[in-house]
């Protein structure tokens, strides 16, 4: 919005100004005589010109524009064929969605995931692997290792498991591949290391979604909810996806929040059956302690010691187990009773976490598009389909409630405010054009271009093969409808100008097209060459004389200025024909469906260059 303003200000006041600055003196004109200006042949007034005499490609577009001037519906039924063509082929090229983009990244981490009561030296043990295994990497740069990592809140935090991590920090681009492909080599590197499960995750950039897929399973019976999330799991680890006439794994990096194999003794008190003996449930805790941490008589703190020390009572270890349990007797008024008379043990599924979101007890699965199958790419939006397709079927039952998170709800939340954006900045335009034209009609022909423009869009994306990042090509749509309107504005104020000086429709549009092609074209290439070396991720360095291909931050900027460059050409080269034919087109049709009073004979159309103009008028009488 600046650089437009700045610009108008220059354009307007600036640039003349200079350009009368910069005019050649008079001094040198006298002296030298080249510099005078040169007699040129009288320019031809605009209503003495037939644009279909001109020579050149001028002449040859308004010959063919007036051909279609007169076959309107032809040309709006060719035009729809053409939409429907873009959008077919778009449909067939079926491109990846992406809610961001793929972009490089120069630091990854590979987390390293196990279970059971590891040492420390065990966890360092088991980095040093990992890390040795990957350090040879002609992509790598350095290395960093951690164990014991502290829990993180957020989509990207790591899962509980996690033991410890490697840091990779890769090379600069320029001597690296993408860093996309070598996550996927370090992956084979690391794909057999024992005992351990291993994930190797970029750093996100832009918004921050986590896993392609993430599904979140609620309701109200916990029992039923762990049944669902293990047949989601089970799914998940073996779903299988065609992918270019392969069979592949629709999923990698799985994870969940399902609770860790293991039980725990739960230990039921008889409250009434306890208390015929004369017993509490405080009471009967104390004993059951002698068999598991102790019973806490006291504490003292030693004179070299700031903290305290607890003093415990229990049981020799060869008495301290499931099974003690059962020969506690416990001393009452009626004398010595088994501690199991009043106390059922019960062995129950360990609860290692409890994750709950808004109040409610939640179980997540998450995973990622499997891309380890070159050529067989599950992409972000493959997945989610997959995935979403399974939970429709019904196949976790009605007792849970379930939901995609992630990617999947950002893309929806970032669809519709896009489109809502769209509306709103196609309104705003049609009230300027409103305003400026006075003619509904008009209005309409030029936010045309804007709807043909996002077909040009899909077209070129079937064309080129680039996916759709719902972030960046929607910002470029958004920022495309400014940009289109542009050349129909030009074409549309050029004609009504025309036609208050007394120029007939086709006069005017004909005249309108022959005058505006020139700058039109010039508009739309210098802009789409301005952006043509952020689409080919040109780089340039004049300090060092150097060009390169591609960056770390030049995926930010493909698919935006693609969709920019895809959209203006190809609505731009539909201005030129269809506006015109469009501005003619109810002159046109009221002309062939009129009838005149003798019968149904229609008007002959009028000759061209024949206008009310009364300066044309008496020089076609002294013709």
């Amino acid at each position: 919005i600046f650089v437009l303003l700045s610009s108008l200000l220059v354009a307007l006041i600036f640039l003349p100004v200079v350009g009368y600055l910069m005019r050649t003196p008079k001094a040198l004109t006298k002296r030298f005589a080249f510099l005078k200006a040169q007699p040129q042949a009288q320019n031809r007034d605009i209503e003495d010109t037939d644009p279909r005499t001109l020579p050149g490609a001028v002449g040859i577009y308004a010959r063919t524009l007036h051909g279609f001037i007169h076959r309107p519906i032809l040309l709006v039924t060719c035009a729809l064929v053409v939409v429907v063509i873009c959008r077919q082929s778009f449909i067939m090229a079926s491109p990846d969605v992406e809610f961001f983009i793929r972009a490089d990244e120069e630091q990854s981490n590979i987390f390293i995931l196990a279970r059971g009561n590891l040492s420390a030296d065990q966890k360092i043990d088991i980095a040093k692997e990992v890390a040795e295994r990957v350090e040879d990497h002609p992509a790598i740069e350095h290395l960093f290792l951690q164990t014991n990592l502290p829990l993180t809140a957020g989509d990207d935090a790591p899962p509980p498991e996690t033991i410890g991590q490697v840091g990779v920090d890769l090379l600069y681009y320029s001597d690296r591949d993408h860093s996309l492909i070598v996550n996927d080599e370090i992956r084979d590197l690391i794909e057999d290391v024992p005992g351990v499960f291993l994930e190797v995750r970029q750093r996100e950039s832009g918004p921050p979604v986590g896993k392609d897929v993430q599904v979140e399973i609620t309701g109200v019976n916990f029992e039923d909810m762990l049944i669902a999330a293990r047949k989601l799991r089970n799914h998940v680890d073996t779903a299988i996806t065609n992918v270019n006439g392969k069979d592949v794994p629709s999923f990698m990096d799985i994870e969940d929040t399902l609770p860790l194999p293991g039980i725990e003794w739960s230990m039921e008190i008889d409250r009434e059956q306890a208390g015929r003996y004369g017993l509490s449930v405080a009471q009967a805790g104390a004993m059951m302690q002698f068999v598991t941490n102790g019973l806490l008589i006291d504490r003292y703190r030693p004179d070299d010691s700031e903290d305290e020390i607890d003093i415990r009572v229990r049981y020799p270890n060869e008495y301290r187990s499931v099974l003690g349990l059962d020969k506690i007797n416990v001393q009452t008024p009626q004398g010595a009773v088994p501690l199991s008379n009043f106390v059922t043990r019960q062995a129950r599924p360990q609860v290692d976490r409890i994750t709950r979101r808004d109040g409610r007890r939640i179980i997540e699965v998450k995973a990622n598009g499997n891309t380890r199958i070159p050529g067989h790419e599950i992409s972000q939006d493959r997945a989610i389909s997959e995935i979403r397709a399974y939970l429709e079927s019904g196949a976790l039952g009605d007792k849970v409630d379930w939901a995609i998170l992630g990617a999947d709800e950002e893309t929806a939340e970032a669809t519709a405010f896009f489109a809502n954006a769209l509306i709103a900045a196609m309104f705003t335009i049609a009230v300027i054009l409103l305003l400026e034209f006075n003619n509904f009609y008009h209005a309409f022909l030029t936010l045309t271009a804007v709807v043909l423009s996002v077909f040009g869009v899909l077209l070129g994306i079937a064309i080129s093969g680039q996916y759709v990042s719902v972030i960046m090509t929607g910002v470029g749509v958004v920022a495309l409808a400014g940009i289109v309107v542009n050349n129909n504005i030009v074409l549309i104020d050029t004609y009504q100008h025309l036609r208050r000086k007394g120029l007939s429709v086709e006069d005017a549009v004909l005249r309108t097209a022959a005058q505006r092609v020139r700058p039109v074209l010039l508009t739309t290439t210098t802009t789409i060459l301005g952006l043509l070396p952020m689409v080919f991720e040109i780089n340039l360095d004049f300090a060092a004389g150097t060009v390169s291909r591609g960056s770390s931050t030049s995926d930010w900027w493909v698919l935006l200025s693609s969709a920019v460059v895809y959209g203006l050409a190809f609505s731009t080269v539909l201005t030129l024909i269809l506006t015109p034919v469009l501005l003619a087109a109810p002159s046109i049709i009221s002309r062939r469906f009129k009838f005149n009073d003798a019968g149904r004979k229609r008007l002959p159309p009028p000759q061209l260059g024949r206008s009310a103009n009364p300066f044309a008028q008496k020089r076609h009488a002294a013709e």
